[in-house]
Order: structure tokens, then C-alpha cells, then sequence
């Protein structure tokens, strides 16, 4: 199809004439073809990673909340991270935690692994390492490499914690046989 002269000459007008930028005129026109949330979240990721449009962490964080608002599962993920950082905004870990939380509970396999942390270290919530093992648990089972790392590395500390307190139970075990053994023996021999 044409564009009517008139269109085409108000767009020109537009671009040249007035301080509308280019970015704002592709974000007009991206915002009509596709569905709201999955577009603005592309558009906070145009604008978080400068492609498309110029780098602008303000605009990024706007867009991400028009998706993540919208259950935007990705965008809420980006958005806890933002606040985690501080990218552009100030830093809020209570905030950051609502957001992934909100992530996680959609089955977003990292937003699990990254609530796991946040339970495991206390950031943004009460540490808690019973809901910081469900959650790496939860991640890990869609097949997250950092959550199935970090299981891993508990099972190890937890093996080894095994090991040494078996070994020390057995050790006070036969000191307490020995003990049992040597008294018998001074007993029935008559003593020293």
C-alpha cells in the first residue's frame, strides 16, 4: 500500500522539525504490531542494551515495569535485577525480591535459582535455608546449571560433615570401649 502524501509529509515534518527522536517514533510504531507486555519488554531490552535505541537505564526500568506490571515473567525478572543493582534507579533489595518472587512463582527457572540466593543470604528477605534449598531445588529440576551447582556443593559439605562426625562418633566410640575393656581387664586381673 501507499502512504498518503499527507501521512508521509506529517512523519517527515516530525522527524525533522520537532524534537521527536527517532526512538520514540520506532517505540510509537513497535507499541501497535505486537502484544503490549511482550513488546514493551522488548523495548526495555532495546533500551537496556542500547540496540535499536540509545542506551537509557531510565527507560529500560519504565518499559520492564509496563511488562512485568502486565505478568511479563522475563520483564520481572529484568526488573528484580535492576533493583538488585540499582541500574538506573536506587538500589531496593525488599523490592528486587517482590519482583523475582513474582518470576519464580511462574516457573522461571532462574528467577528459582536467584530466589534460592536471596533466601540463602538473606538479601531482600529473611534468610531462610530451608526455602533457599526448596527454591535452588525447584530451579535445579528445570535444569539450571548454577541451582544443580549449588545443591552439589551442599551435598559435598554435607557428605563431609557425615564423614567427620562419624569418624568422631566411632573414635569416641571405641575411646569408650577401650576405657570399658582396659577397667574389665584391671578388675579381673586383680588391679595393679
Amino acid at each position: 500500500k501507499l502512504i498518503k502524501p499527507t501521512i508521509l509529509f506529517t512523519i517527515l515534518f516530525s522527524l525533522f522539525f520537532t524534537n521527536i527522536s527517532h526512538a520514540e517514533v520506532s517505540e510509537k510504531n513497535y507499541l501497535v504490531s505486537k502484544t503490549d507486555a511482550e513488546k514493551k519488554y522488548e523495548l526495555g531490552m532495546m533500551y537496556s542494551n542500547g540496540l535499536g535505541a540509545e542506551k537509557d537505564d531510565k527507560k529500560a526500568f519504565f518499559w520492564f515495569l509496563q511488562a512485568a506490571q502486565q505478568g511479563n515473567v522475563d520483564a520481572q525478572l529484568r526488573l528484580g535485577m535492576i533493583y538488585i543493582l540499582g541500574s538506573g534507579i536506587p538500589k531496593d533489595d525488599k523490592k528486587a525480591f517482590e519482583w523475582i518472587n513474582k518470576a519464580a512463582e511462574q516457573n522461571n527457572a532462574d528467577a528459582q535459582y536467584f530466589l534460592g540466593s536471596m533466601y540463602q543470604s538473606g538479601e531482600g528477605v529473611e534468610k531462610d535455608k530451608r526455602k533457599a534449598l526448596e527454591w535452588y531445588h525447584k530451579s535445579a529440576q528445570q535444569g539450571n546449571e548454577k541451582a544443580i551447582e549449588e545443591l552439589s556443593a551442599r551435598a559435598r559439605i554435607l557428605k563431609e560433615s557425615y564423614d567427620n562426625a562419624f569418624q568422631i562418633i566411632t573414635t569416641d566410640l571405641r575411646t569408650d570401649l577401650f576405657n570399658e575393656l582396659h577397667d574389665f581387664i584391671v578388675k579381673s586381673v586383680g588391679g595393679y
